[in-house]
Parts: C-alpha cells; sequence; structure tokens
C-alpha cells in the first residue's frame, strides 16, 4: 500500500513537471514568436533593393558584398550557380540586361518572411519588357542569412513565369506568349 502511495505521487509529481516545463516551453515559445514579430524588415526591405539595384546595374562590386561566400543562385535558364560563377557572369554582363534596353522593370508584390531571428526569406515579382520586345514576368525567392552581424544572400531562385495569371495581363503590363 505504501508503495502504491508513493507511486502515485511520483506520476503526480512527473506531470506536474511536465506541464511546468510545458507552460515554460509554451512562454518561450511565444517570446520567440513576439522577437520575430519586430525583426527587421525595413533594413531586409532596403538590402532586396540595393540587390535589384546591382542587378539593374550590373554592379558585381556591391554583388561581392551583399553575396555570402556560400551563395548559390538558380537562374531561370536553369543554370545553377555559385557565387564565383555568379559574379563572372555579372561582370561579362551576361547575368543582366543593360539597363538602357529596358522599357520598364519593376519589383512588385514583395513578400519579407523570418524563418529564424537570422534567416529572412524574400518572395517577390518583377514584371519587365526589353524595348522592342515582349512583356515577361519573373519571380524570385531570396534567403537572406545573419552572420556576425551581418545581412547577407545565400541563395536566389529566379523563376520565369510561363502561363501568366489574369492580373497581369489585366493590369495593363503587355504579356506576350509564345
Amino acid at each position: 500500500m505504501k508503495n502504491m502511495f508513493i507511486h502515485r505521487r511520483a506520476v503526480r509529481f512527473g506531470l506536474a513537471l511536465i506541464a511546468f516545463t510545458g507552460g515554460l516551453a509554451l512562454t518561450i515559445f511565444s517570446f520567440q514568436g513576439s522577437a520575430t514579430e519586430q525583426l527587421p524588415e525595413a533594413l531586409i526591405r532596403e538590402l532586396n533593393q540595393q540587390y535589384v539595384q546591382s542587378f539593374l546595374n550590373a554592379d558585381a562590386v556591391l554583388y561581392d558584398k551583399i553575396l555570402a561566400d556560400d551563395f548559390v543562385c538558380l537562374a531561370p535558364n536553369g543554370m545553377f550557380l555559385n557565387k564565383r560563377e555568379f559574379l563572372e557572369e555579372v561582370k561579362k554582363g551576361a547575368a543582366t540586361p543593360p539597363k538602357e534596353s529596358l522599357e520598364y522593370f519593376r519589383t512588385e508584390d514583395v513578400s519579407i518572411r523570418f524563418a529564424t531571428p537570422d534567416i529572412a526569406v524574400i518572395h517577390a515579382t518583377t514584371p519587365f519588357k526589353r524595348k522592342g520586345g515582349a512583356g515577361k514576368v519573373n519571380q524570385y525567392t531570396d534567403i537572406w542569412r545573419k552572420r556576425d552581424g551581418r545581412w547577407q544572400t545565400i541563395s536566389a531562385n529566379v523563376t520565369s513565369v510561363a502561363d501568366t495569371t489574369s492580373r497581369y495581363r489585366l493590369s495593363g503590363i503587355p504579356i506576350v506568349q509564345k
């Protein structure tokens, strides 16, 4: 009988400990959630603009600063490039169109999410048109990581949108499909 009493007490203590640690875990999780809401979205938005300007200006020097050494890019043509290869393409002018050749280039629907306090994911749409050419739309996902107090891009994935949505056709952006 005494062993049964001790066993019940141990079970109650175990349940109380689980409840306490569960509450502690929920408190920690809630704190992380509120910390995530206060992350530097404005800074990431500015860095994204710098990235876009690097693209439009074929600025390999700025790219070199904002791309992490382990950066990788999946380009719309299917090429998978590391940082060195990507910068070589930029320097050759192969990775970016000359700004003068564009009738327009816009960055729209920019969405920034924080996977962790040190990892930001950006999704955006870039409708553009080359002079004398057809309008096109790309979508991109960039992943930024904060290391040693500095945000850098670790990954970029740019996808050409083959079948554009009616949203783009109705917005006045001339989209021509072949």
